[in-house]
């Protein structure tokens, strides 16, 4: 291979490199409309055989982590999420996937309803439900117990549960629910829509 041809290939790498970092970071614009940012995905898609689950290079968050981090861009996770190629999982720094970037319900009901997606990822201290407990988060508390696939009995690096987290910080509202859906979690109901109605009847008795 001759070196003109390397540096070709290098230029091509660094444009396309560039264009996905433009991408990403157009994401935390909030001056700019999810319309805007998906016809371009759609066109990078065209013309540069966009990865959907490129990181940038700081951080390895992806389009998905940065469409569900802070208030969250609904029509484009939305879109994102129905892309078949889309790593719902996927981990960045400190090994944290989209769900705990997540911070506003609607979003969260979203990223549930992908059908690979890991609703107890562990990073490299806890789970999400460890840190939604702890920050006494109830709203999304409450969307993630009335999922039939959590697991309340995972222990944080320190050895304590969701349970002991919200007990220790003394967020009894969380602590009820808790007690509640993990009598609900041994049930193992086949029907999860049955299971998450009989779920949210049992949280509701304490909200």
């Amino acid at each position: 291979m001759g070196k003109k041809h390397i540096y070709a290939n290098r230029e091509v790498a660094r444009s396309k490199q560039k264009a996905y970092e433009k991408l990403l970071y157009k994401i935390t614009d909030k001056a700019i409309v999810d319309s805007e940012i998906i016809w371009d995905l759609e066109c990078a898609k065209e013309d540069l055989d966009f990865d959907i689950n490129w990181g940038d290079l700081r951080y390895d968050r992806t389009a998905l982590i940065f469409a569900v981090s802070g208030s969250g861009r609904k029509k484009l996770v939305e879109y994102l999420l129905s892309d078949p190629n889309v790593d719902v999982n996927h981990k960045s720094e400190g090994d944290s996937t989209a769900l705990y970037f997540c911070a506003q319900v609607p979003i969260l009901k979203l990223l549930l309803s992908h059908k690979d997606i890991d609703v107890n990822p562990s990073n490299r201290t806890d789970t999400i439900l460890h840190e939604i407990c702890y920050s006494n988060r109830i709203g999304m508390a409450r969307e993630l117990l009335l999922d039939a696939r959590i697991n309340t009995s995972v222990c944080d690096i320190y050895g304590y549960t969701a349970m002991k987290n919200a007990i220790r910080r003394r967020h009894h509202g969380i602590v009820n629910m808790l007690k509640r859906t993990g009598r609900t979690s041994l049930l193992r109901i086949p029907n999860a829509s049955l299971c998450r109605d009989i779920t949210r009847m049992i949280i509701e008795e304490y909200m």
